[in-house]
């Protein structure tokens, strides 16, 4: 009986073992995100949205995951001085939350103000990062253009 037992306990032990050395290696490959095509990045990020990723509309308030999904979006969509600039702003104003909504009534990941762009979609800015990173691009003018965001970087 005492053998059965820590046969069982044995086989349970190593079953957990297996287990996190599998977690680990796919969270490993998984946050290869650098070296993702351009639409399988998209497609992980639709997908992370979808499947409940972002926990609430405030400040940085989306799973590590997304997070970094969402940065390697602006990090694409950005080139040169540019890039560390639009990083600077997505980190302050959204935390790289796609979510997120201010009192203000900014939205998305760049935190455009619905007041002041009616042209933006704004249910789809809070729900899809890629639309989000264009219209970050479209209204900076690929980053050369920074007034809406001069005050924050």
């Amino acid at each position: 009986m005492v053998n059965a037992e820590r046969r069982i306990v044995g086989v349970a032990l190593f079953a957990v073992v297996v287990i996190v050395l599998l977690v680990t290696a796919v969270d490993a490959k998984a946050d290869r995100v650098d070296h993702l095509r351009q639409t399988t990045l998209e497609r992980a990020a639709h997908r992370a949205v979808v499947h409940g990723r972002i926990r609430s509309t405030r400040w940085g308030d989306a799973t590590p995951w997304l997070r970094r999904l969402s940065r390697e979006l602006i990090e694409r969509a950005f080139t040169g001085s540019s890039r560390s600039w639009a990083l600077c702003v997505v980190e302050r104003e959204s935390g790289f939350n796609p979510g997120a909504v201010s009192r203000t009534d900014d939205h998305g990941l760049p935190q455009i103000n619905r007041p002041s762009h009616s042209w933006v979609n704004y249910p789809r800015i809070v729900r899809d990062p890629v639309y989000a990173v264009a219209v970050m691009v479209r209204l900076s003018d690929h980053g050369t253009y920074r007034q809406p965001w001069g005050w924050s970087c």
